[in-house]
C-alpha cells in the first residue's frame, strides 16, 4: 500500500511539472509572437509621418513650378496612401502587391529627386504564393532612401534583389553601401 501511494504521488508531481512546463512554453511562444507583431507595428508607424510630410512638400514644390510630373506624383501618393490605410490592418499581403507598392514608392522618389536616384530591381518571374507582412519591405526601402538622401550631393543607387524558392523569400537591398 505504501508503494502505490508513493507512485501515484510521484506521477501526480511529474504530471504537474509537465503541465507547468507546457504552459510556460506556450506563454513564451505567445510573447515571441507579440514581440514580432510589435516590431512590425513600430516599422509601420515609422514610415507614415515622415514619408507623408516629405511627399506633400515635394508635390507642393512640383505644383508651384508647374511641373508636368505633379499629377503623376499625386496619383502615386494616392496609391501608396490607399495601401497604407486599407492593407496595413491585414496580417499578410501577397509579395506581388507589396512589391507593386515598393515600385510605386521608388517611382515617386524618382519624380522628386530625378537623376539623383538610380534603381535596379530584380524580381522573380512568374506567380508565387508568398505572403508577407504589409509595409515591411516598403518600410525598409523607404528607410534606406531616407538615410541615403540626407546628403544633398549624394547620388542614390538602390539595388533590390528578390529570390523565391520553395515558398521562401530572400530579399536583398543595397543603397550606396550605406544600408544592406
Amino acid at each position: 500500500g505504501l508503494g502505490l501511494g508513493t507512485a501515484s504521488g510521484v506521477f501526480a508531481g511529474v504530471a504537474r511539472l509537465l503541465k507547468i512546463h507546457y504552459l510556460e512554453q506556450k506563454e513564451n511562444e505567445r510573447l515571441e509572437k507579440l514581440k514580432i507583431i510589435t516590431e512590425l507595428e513600430i516599422i509601420k508607424t515609422h514610415f507614415h509621418p515622415h514619408f507623408l510630410s516629405d511627399a506633400l512638400q515635394n508635390i507642393s514644390h512640383l505644383i508651384r513650378n508647374h511641373s508636368a510630373q505633379a499629377p503623376n506624383a499625386i496619383l502615386k501618393l494616392a496609391d501608396l496612401l490607399s495601401y497604407f490605410l486599407y492593407e496595413n490592418e491585414k496580417e499578410k499581403v501577397s509579395l506581388e502587391q507589396e512589391m507593386q507598392m515598393v515600385n510605386a514608392y521608388l517611382e515617386l522618389e524618382k519624380i522628386f529627386y530625378e537623376d539623383r536616384i538610380v534603381i535596379h530591381s530584380r524580381e522573380p518571374e512568374g506567380k508565387n504564393d508568398i505572403q508577407v507582412a504589409p509595409l515591411i519591405i516598403v518600410s525598409i526601402v523607404q528607410h534606406c532612401c531616407e538615410q541615403s538622401l540626407l546628403s544633398l550631393q549624394q547620388k542614390l543607387v538602390v539595388e533590390i534583389d528578390l529570390k523565391t524558392q520553395n515558398n521562401q523569400l530572400e530579399f536583398s537591398l543595397h543603397c550606396n553601401g550605406y544600408y544592406e
